[in-house]
């Protein structure tokens, strides 16, 4: 489970991640997460909000725990080397 204190986001961009990790709900409205956002999680599930439009390049990278990937939306765009 996620809190919003556990994101940084402006304009609809999530830009860095704080919580403990395990499953991660991002809130819907985010369109965006930026580069490196969850860069060394502790992720295992993460369910993406139906509003991601762009999940960019490194976003995930080396989250070495993530197990499922939960894709709400219909037109998400993965940037290069998501994971």
């Amino acid at each position: 489970m996620s809190y919003a204190a556990e994101f940084l986001i402006e304009k609809g961009i999530l830009k860095e991640y704080y919580g403990a990790g395990g499953e991660i709900e991002i809130p819907e409205g985010v369109t965006d997460i930026a580069p490196f956002a969850f860069c060394y999680c502790e992720i295992e599930r993460l369910i993406l909000p139906k509003s991601l439009i762009r999940l960019k390049k490194d976003a995930l990278r080396r989250c070495r725990s993530l197990k499922t990937v939960v894709v709400t939306g219909k037109n998400l765009k993965f940037g290069k080397e998501v994971f």
